[in-house]
């Protein structure tokens, strides 16, 4: 396992995400277009966003958020890293680690996230912490003038709570 810190994303950090937004093998399933700085600040700090900057031992290698929706008592789930980082665990330990902290509240009943089905590594991050694959939604989405399917997966506080038990108590 990764030795990872999660803290509060900051102003501070936008130069990073700039950076990510610009690697096109990172931005090829994350985004049309590369945001603008004013774009990426927008959400710093934000009420119902949980942003959050994920570093190793190197320095920033990625983020996670949970954007909070509470008339649900759901979340959904996002995340990007470094190219450097892929294939190492980091990804999963930081979403792993979002999820444990999110579902201490008692308000939160689900998590899910959206992926495109062609992006193999960021499926199995969520099934490795424990999202269950809930659909497919064919042609859902237009990205770079293509239309592409999305891939929903979920975890709910009772599936989390059945396959967590070590991450619950370990806090």
């Amino acid at each position: 396992m990764p030795s990872l810190t999660l803290r509060p994303i900051t102003i501070d950090d936008i130069p990073f995400l700039e950076v990510l937004h610009c690697d096109h093998e990172y931005a090829f399933f994350a985004v049309d277009r590369i945001p603008t700085r004013a774009e990426l600040a927008a959400d710093v700090g934000q009420p119902g966003i949980d942003y959050r900057i994920v570093r190793d031992e190197v320095g920033p290698a990625g983020w996670v958020r949970l954007d909070h929706d509470t008339a649900n008592g759901t979340a959904a789930l996002g995340y990007g890293f470094d190219r450097r980082c892929w294939g190492r665990g980091y990804a999963t330990a930081a979403v792993r680690e979002i999820v444990d902290d999110a579902f201490r509240s008692p308000v939160l009943h689900k998590i899910w996230a959206r992926v495109d089905p062609r992006n193999v590594g960021s499926m199995r991050v969520l099934e490795k912490a424990g999202f269950r694959l809930e659909g497919v939604l064919e042609s859902h989405f237009v990205r770079r003038g293509e239309r592409v399917d999305r891939a929903m997966f979920g975890l709910t506080r009772t599936n989390w709570a059945a396959t967590a038990p070590i991450a619950q108590t370990s806090h």
